[in-house]
């Protein structure tokens, strides 16, 4: 999470947006009249609660937008909510979000797929050694499919009106992890910059944290 300012401004409106609902039983009403399920709060320590706060919003983005604007237009929040909410809109309404979303979703499943079954049994340390490794592959098989991921989220977008990201003219050189790009090639684009400076950097850093775990557990 601390890996770039977007994907900690990410996990951080997600624990936004369940106090935002959680604190006034009459927003928590509506959200579950509008959008049929319920939030939860990103935990610092449980794996499970990151891919529980998290799965809302990828099964039911619409009701949880909507239930937002519900809130904004029906009940008469004061100055600060009503500002959080305008923002929280934004936020959810954003072609960043729904990638984000994406990625982190299929992550964090994966993530806590291989934490069941490390947790469900006694596993020797080669057992348990293997599936950091399968692991490992699964997230790799991730940031291997940019493509296809940015194809997965325009689709998405397009259902919901959104455009996607806007190309720029504003050209940045940055030094990066692995060789996914060189490094004096331009960002001219905004989503090659995303994938670079977001995508590549936060799983570059955890297959890292993963490999770095496996080599300990071998030792």
């Amino acid at each position: 999470m601390e890996t770039s300012p977007e994907v900690k401004t990410f996990f951080g409106n997600i624990q936004k947006l369940y106090n935002f609902f959680s604190c006034s039983p009459s927003r928590w009403k509506i959200l579950q009249e509008t959008a049929g399920l319920s939030l939860h709060p990103i935990s610092a320590t449980r794996w499970s609660a990151r891919i529980d706060a998290i799965r809302p919003l990828s099964k039911n983005y619409s009701g949880i937008l909507n239930s937002l604007v519900r809130v904004k237009n029906e009940i008469n929040l004061p100055a600060d909510y009503h500002a959080e909410a305008v923002g929280l809109i934004s936020w959810l309404h954003s072609f960043g979000f729904i990638l984000l979303t994406t990625i982190w979703y299929k992550v964090l499943q994966c993530i806590d797929d291989r934490n069941k079954i490390l947790q469900s049994k006694k596993l020797s340390i080669d057992e348990s050694s293997m599936h950091f490794q399968q692991l490992a592959t699964e997230i790799q098989q991730i940031k291997d499919s940019w493509n296809d991921l940015l194809l997965e989220c325009k689709s998405v977008a397009s259902t919901v009106n959104l455009t996607t990201f806007r190309i720029t003219s504003r050209v940045r050189r940055k030094k990066h992890f692995h060789d996914d790009i060189s490094d004096e090639q331009p960002f001219n684009d905004i989503e090659n910059k995303f994938k670079v400076e977001v995508f590549v950097t936060a799983l570059y850093r955890l297959l890292s944290d993963i490999y770095g775990i496996q080599t300990s557990m071998e030792k």
